[in-house]
């Protein structure tokens, strides 16, 4: 019965994980490493993500201002470049 009811929670937990497009890791790396704080090693980039904040705000902008098929046509216009990412 025990042996049941923890397979259907780690069942629930997996599909959960994949409802939100997350792959389950049950045993990370990190799990045994000593004096190990990941949440704390792992700190979020506040420049990139005031740079997110600042071209999503500017792409709606424009897209509201312009149209969303003239922003298409001037980036087509733009020269390739394969290194840029939006």
């Amino acid at each position: 019965m025990q042996r049941r009811m923890s397979l259907a929670c780690i069942h629930a937990w997996v599909e959960k994980c994949e409802a939100v497009n997350v792959k389950p890791v049950q045993h990370p790396f990190w799990e045994n490493l000593p004096y190990t704080n990941i949440f704390a090693s792992i700190t979020p980039d506040i420049l990139h993500q005031m740079y997110q904040g600042v071209m999503k705000h500017l792409i709606a902008w424009l897209t509201e201002i312009c149209g969303a098929d003239e922003i298409d046509a001037r980036v087509r216009r733009l020269p390739p470049n394969h290194t840029i990412r939006i």
